[in-house]
């Protein structure tokens, strides 16, 4: 089994994707590649790929949209028309607080799978994970477990497990008490303050509510 890993993050190397990859990589034994698409030729890498049983395409998730250069690299892909059948699956991390606002994009790769003529592995989707790369190692203990054993678990059987999909989907969605204590953080506008600073830091608060697609 022979698997090439693609790095969908603009930051390549020095971004929370590639600490994803890092740890999922961590006790697979077989052959493994990894790529960072900022790094290659689109169609060098896309030819590249076809010489592997199995692509892993890693990526984050920016205000529910992914990457310019994931999906310019998707468009390169080429359909699967050998006789030997090939397997694709999907990591998706982003800030968002629930599970589920990955789930819409998770449907979109399924479709594409079919669209490839390749067998798809799943979707791990791990919510608040923005901060993955600066939070101490007590805070990312129990998810990088996960990921390492999700890796393991790969490695042996050339599956997703799905039960691991699961828990590391957590939160699915916000409820309870908790979800009192964000809209009382919304409504004080405390949730809106690392965003903002990104949004001055560029220049482009004052064009937050902007509509440029709008009809």
């Amino acid at each position: 089994m022979k698997t090439i890993i693609i790095n969908g993050s603009p930051k390549g190397k020095n971004g929370n994707t590639e600490i994803f990859i890092e740890n999922f990589t961590k006790k697979i034994h077989s052959d493994v590649v990894v790529k960072r698409i900022i790094e290659e030729d689109y169609k060098i890498l896309s030819n590249q790929v076809m010489k592997y049983d199995t692509v892993i395409i890693a990526l984050p998730l920016y205000i529910h949209g992914m990457p310019g250069i994931v999906m310019k690299f998707i468009e390169h892909l080429h359909v699967n028309d050998t006789n030997n059948p090939k397997k694709i699956g999907f990591i998706l991390q982003f800030g968002f607080s629930e599970g589920f606002q990955g789930e819409y994009i998770e449907r979109y790769f399924e479709s594409m799978s079919e669209e490839l003529n390749m067998i798809y592995l799943g979707t791990l989707i791990k919510p608040e994970a923005a901060a993955i790369y600066m939070l101490p190692k007590i805070f990312t203990y129990k998810l990088f477990k996960r990921l390492q054993k999700f890796g393991k678990i790969y490695d042996e059987t050339n599956t997703f497990d799905k039960r691991l999909i699961t828990k590391i989907k957590q939160p699915y969605k916000i409820k309870g008490l908790k979800l009192i204590f964000f809209k009382v953080l919304t409504n004080l506008g405390l949730t809106n303050k690392m965003w903002n600073k990104f949004l001055k830091d560029n220049k482009a608060y004052e064009k937050r509510f902007d509509r440029p697609y709008s009809i």
